[in-house]
């Protein structure tokens, strides 16, 4: 394994770039370019998830993995109409080598689908892939902080 330098997670939230993020709720998980296509739909309900089982909300992890950045707009708005988003607490977002056509970021297009949520979205996160691939356990109690250099993500199994 060869890493690319040292991590960095960015805040892209509107408004709150520069400030220190906490949250925490039930870890799902994701590859945008899979579950966008299940959200909303019985195998991907994340409101009956939420009710049933994270009453505490939810820590979503977006997977970028190769759709270009208009791409991804487009399927990140779609899983927020169909409700994908209603219970976050937070949004947690991989690193990606993903392309940006005509200098539209990959930050920008997250921004755009999910800028309005009113919660911390952490952009550049360790996981996914792109390495070092940090493992994370879905439906687990996740607790995320984010303050200068202190990045941090604590998982709780019950």
């Amino acid at each position: 394994m060869t890493l690319e330098g040292r991590g960095t997670w960015t805040r892209i939230d509107p408004g709150h770039e520069d400030e220190p993020a906490s949250f925490s709720g039930r870890l799902v998980a994701g590859c945008v370019e899979t579950v966008s296509f299940l959200a909303g739909g019985r195998f991907a309900d994340m409101g009956a998830f939420a009710r049933d089982h994270a009453p505490e909300g939810v820590v979503v992890l977006l997977d970028i993995s190769e759709w270009s950045s208009y791409d991804i707009c487009r399927a990140l708005h779609a899983m927020r109409l169909r409700g994908w988003f209603d219970a976050a607490t937070g949004v947690l977002v991989s690193r990606t080598h993903a392309p940006e056509p005509h200098g539209f970021t990959q930050h920008a297009a997250v921004v755009d689908a999910l800028g309005m949520l009113g919660v911390p979205i952490l952009a550049d996160v360790e996981c996914g892939h792109v390495q070092p691939f940090l493992a994370l356990v879905q439906g687990a109690t996740t607790s995320v902080v984010h303050d200068g250099d202190r990045h941090e993500v604590t998982q709780r199994l019950s």
